[in-house]
């Protein structure tokens, strides 16, 4: 019976220390892949901080140059809106310069390039008196 338990005993210890290596071999494994995979969202987190700067530049880039190409509109809105009625005073002064208003019953303003007269319709004589020329 003695040998009984002492061949059961060796078998037992057998086991444990294969348990033991196998115990340690899954525990390298572990370690490792553990080590694998903290350096793989290391690595990966370092490329996505990287891609959320460009990214930002990016969109720094693209706001400023709309800015700077807003700013060019609205200067050329500007300037043919300048252009548009400085021509348009030119046309009016040169091509249409005489025009007639009626105020009221005895209120006249004749206007030309040359010559202004404001009066009232009542007098005549006292109209042409009134009448100026610009210098």
């Amino acid at each position: 019976m003695k040998s009984l338990h002492d061949s059961y005993n060796s078998i037992i210890s057998d086991y444990t220390e294969e348990l033991k290596k196998y115990k340690t071999e899954i525990d390298q494994v572990s370690s490792s892949i553990t080590g694998h995979i903290k350096k793989h969202l290391s690595s990966v987190d370092q490329k996505l901080d990287e891609y959320s700067q460009k990214l930002s530049a990016s969109a720094a880039h693209v706001t400023e140059c709309s800015n700077i190409s807003f700013l060019k509109n609205m200067c050329l809105v500007v300037l043919f809106s300048a252009i548009i009625s400085g021509g348009t005073a030119y046309l009016v002064t040169t091509k249409f310069p005489r025009y007639l208003t009626v105020t009221g019953a005895n209120n006249v303003t004749i206007q030309d390039c040359d010559v202004s007269v404001l009066g009232k319709a009542k007098d005549p004589d006292n109209l042409m008196e009134k009448m100026t020329r610009k210098k």
